[in-house]
């Protein structure tokens, strides 16, 4: 059963070569998507925007039959989790853009790593010939 888009051999250069090309950049790019879409769907950040000013753990007192000195308190704290809110749904907004980004610069290196590594196999056997025939110290 063929494995990867591996419809021919992939023993010789000839059927590896576009196996490594044309095959497996389209399922590496659609995985790549996945994890994407992963972190985003994780970090949630849309939801992390819209509740960006509601209280931390919808922590809210009541004012209710209270006194206008206690009124001033409840509304403090409620205004403290408030900030507390803020804060925390900022700082998961940042490490979700921070993750992303990691992603982004870790897909580029290995989109480098994958086109380039035929080329450096290529470099690497001819070196060797080279030196093993005396050309190359």
């Amino acid at each position: 059963m063929p494995r990867w888009g591996m419809e021919q051999t992939w023993t010789t250069w000839t059927g590896t070569l576009p196996w490594w090309y044309r095959a497996v950049p389209g399922k590496l790019l659609h995985h790549q998507e996945l994890m994407l879409s992963t972190v985003a769907d994780f970090f949630s950040f849309t939801i992390l925007l819209k509740t960006l000013f509601q209280p931390w753990r919808r922590d809210v007192l009541a004012t209710d039959r209270l006194s206008l000195s206690e009124r001033f308190q409840v509304w403090g704290l409620n205004l403290i989790s408030r900030f507390f809110g803020f804060l925390l749904r900022s700082i998961a907004i940042l490490a979700g853009i921070l993750t992303i980004f990691g992603l982004l610069l870790f897909f580029a290196f290995l989109w480098a790593t994958w086109l380039f590594a035929p080329l450096v196999s290529l470099g690497l056997l001819v070196t060797g010939v080279l030196t093993m025939i005396g050309v190359l110290r």
